[in-house]
């Protein structure tokens, strides 16, 4: 096993769910807690309950998270900058991802890119699980200039 690998499964992860705050708080605290880790994200749920489990780890500058969820409506990339890009990998249901007037739908198994400073949107019409990966710029430009 090479030195990366270990590193990165010896992260620390956090696990933040919301089934551990009141109800009614839990639109708030999702909201916060994605908003803190990758970009300005507003999160409206697209039913009676909102269900988030937000399984983050960081290795060096990348920020690597497992996110489960019911049915949601995510926007992102108006108002805070958050210089990097989004990796979104679909590993359970499926998406409708949206940026700069392009759209596709990601199923299990499928990935996009998102640039994190511009206003994206993804609708998920059911649960969903994905990886998401944010990637920021400068250590893009250091690897690849």
């Amino acid at each position: 096993m090479s030195t990366n690998s270990q590193s990165l499964t010896s992260q620390r992860m956090r696990r933040l769910d919301t089934g551990l705050v009141p109800e009614a708080a839990r639109l708030e605290f999702w909201n916060r807690v994605n908003t803190e880790n990758f970009s300005d994200i507003s999160v409206d749920p697209r039913g009676d309950t909102l269900r988030g489990v937000l399984e983050l780890r960081k290795h060096g500058a990348l920020k690597i998270a497992l996110v489960q969820s019911t049915a949601v409506m995510v926007r992102g990339g108006r108002f805070q900058r958050a210089s990097g890009l989004l990796l979104h990998l679909q590993e359970a249901g499926s998406s409708l991802n949206e940026q700069l007037n392009r759209s596709c739908v990601l199923r299990v198994g499928d990935i996009t890119f998102g640039d994190a400073e511009r206003p994206y949107t993804v609708q998920c019409a059911g649960p969903v699980q994905m990886i998401v990966i944010k990637i920021p710029y400068e250590l893009l430009a250091n690897r690849f200039g």
